[in-house]
């Protein structure tokens, strides 16, 4: 049986409905924000001087996976190396962007929910231009008489808003590591900054494990 126009335009037109829905379902950077937010406090950590359970490993395979869906990992990675672009082989850049990253996800995933569990914080209504959009968030930790104002940039990559960069009052996390590779890469070379940040992360694995 041959489909007829009317049957066409019925099956156009539900096309485009399902994906007007889809759009009109997408989470906004503030909404994203709390959820990443959210995600960092069920990060469980072990007691002082222990460890984590099998059940809270367990537990923390399932939030760090969803955690990494907050990232743009690879224009992240991409932005941090690009100033030193061009002094790395294919396979030390390969090498470092996969090493950073696990960096930043043992470093930033159990210490962002030991912080997010302490403090007092608010957001900001998101400041929107275009695909990129700023969530400030002001953050106090009382007891330490500790406060920080963190932006948070996000990125509209088309099926979610995601982080690009982190701000801590007004210093760009990309641009910070842009600086001190290039420092560490002008005196020992690449290859002397891949050994550093492997040897960082062999070291915090040592003592928090190794992550999924």
């Amino acid at each position: 049986m041959k489909p007829t126009k009317t049957n066409l335009l019925m099956t156009t037109l539900l096309i485009l409905s399902l994906l007007s829905a889809a759009a009109a379902a997408k989470d906004g950077p503030l909404k994203r924000n709390q959820g990443l937010i959210a995600a960092f406090r069920s990060v469980k950590s072990a007691p002082e001087g222990k460890e984590l359970t099998p059940a809270d490993k367990k537990s923390n395979a399932k939030v760090y996976r969803r955690l990494d869906g907050f990232f743009d990992w690879e224009r992240l990675l991409a932005r941090t190396m690009a100033p030193n672009r061009e002094k790395f082989s294919t396979e030390q850049l390969e090498r470092s962007q996969a090493v950073f990253k696990q960096l930043i996800r043992i470093i930033a995933y159990p210490d962002s929910g030991e912080f997010f569990r302490e403090a007092k914080y608010s957001l900001k209504k998101p400041v929107i231009k275009g695909n990129h959009a700023d969530v400030e968030m002001n953050g106090e930790l009382v007891e330490e008489d500790f406060e920080i104002v963190v932006t948070f940039h996000w990125m509209d990559t088309g099926s979610h808003w995601r982080i690009v960069d982190v701000s801590f009052d007004g210093a760009s996390l990309v641009k910070d590591y842009q600086n001190q590779f290039g420092r560490i890469i002008d005196k020992e070379g690449t290859q002397g900054l891949l050994k550093r940040m492997e040897d960082h992360l062999r070291e915090k694995e040592g003592k928090k494990g190794r992550l999924p």
